[in-house]
């Protein structure tokens, strides 16, 4: 997954799999909440999906199992 995610994309996908909102993605990150709304459409686009659950499975899952 770390092909698809571009480097600005990855830490708010990071904190979107932790289950922060996106303005407590925005306060950690240091961005505003429309910036972290607009890298978060790049995400659903580039893992074909439609919302920040399914974004977050993929992200967990790319994990593996943590054992």
């Amino acid at each position: 997954m770390e092909m698809l995610i571009g480097s600005v994309e990855d830490p708010v996908l990071f904190w979107v799999a932790q289950g922060k909102t996106n303005p407590e993605i925005g306060t950690i990150t240091g961005v505003k909440l429309t910036t972290v709304k607009k890298h978060l459409e790049n995400v659903y686009q580039k893992l074909s999906v439609d919302n920040r659950t399914a974004a977050a499975t993929m992200a967990l899952d790319s994990l593996g199992p943590l054992e």
